[in-house]
């Protein structure tokens, strides 16, 4: 039969000289509701040093996401995530993704659900002074994707766009063909 050990753990301790008593330090945490962070400034230490006389005392920790939710709710720390020209992350609502150029235009029909429009899209619109109607694609004509010069786009249904690249590698094939033959 295995015996059980019971350890009575102490309610006073020490750490770079400043006593530590664990009714008080429960009574910050847990009934004022203190931050580690918050008790450590009060004492003249880290966080770190709080929580290592948390543990030595056997006084228990919220866990991670009670104590952001703790310091979120009572006002302790802010959850701001800035959106759009806000966000240290913009770069002038312009972005580029597969080789396409995106506009930032949450109003455009045609816009993501992040309010991104295709560019060719929108040079298209403003050089031909209409939408684009629906099922239609905005072809570059140099196969440069991000070249959306309005001499390079035309506009065509989705089939037919589908049909030209068709007829393109048909027709580039054809001249491998032609070239090896000469040679």
């Amino acid at each position: 039969m295995s015996k059980i050990l019971l350890v009575d753990v102490d309610s006073k301790t020490t750490l770079k000289g400043i006593s530590w008593d664990k009714k008080e330090l429960e009574d910050l945490y847990w009934n004022q509701g203190l931050l580690q962070r918050e008790i450590g400034n009060l004492k003249g230490v880290s966080r770190s040093d709080v929580e290592r006389v948390m543990r030595r005392l056997g006084v228990p920790t919220r866990k991670k996401g009670e104590a952001l939710r703790h310091a979120y709710q009572t006002g302790k720390i802010k959850r701001v995530q800035a959106k759009g020209a806000l966000s240290n992350h913009w770069k002038g609502g312009r972005c580029l993704v597969g080789g396409y150029v995106y506009i930032h235009n949450p109003e455009h029909p045609k816009a993501t659900k992040k309010g991104y429009v295709l560019e060719s899209i929108m040079v298209w619109e403003r050089t031909n002074e209409e939408q684009l109607p629906s099922g239609w694609v905005v072809h570059h004509l140099n196969g440069v994707k991000s070249d959306n010069r309005p001499e390079n786009l035309v506009a065509m249904p989705k089939k037919k766009h589908s049909m030209w690249l068709y007829i393109q590698e048909l027709q580039k094939r054809i001249r491998q063909l032609e070239n090896s033959l000469r040679a």
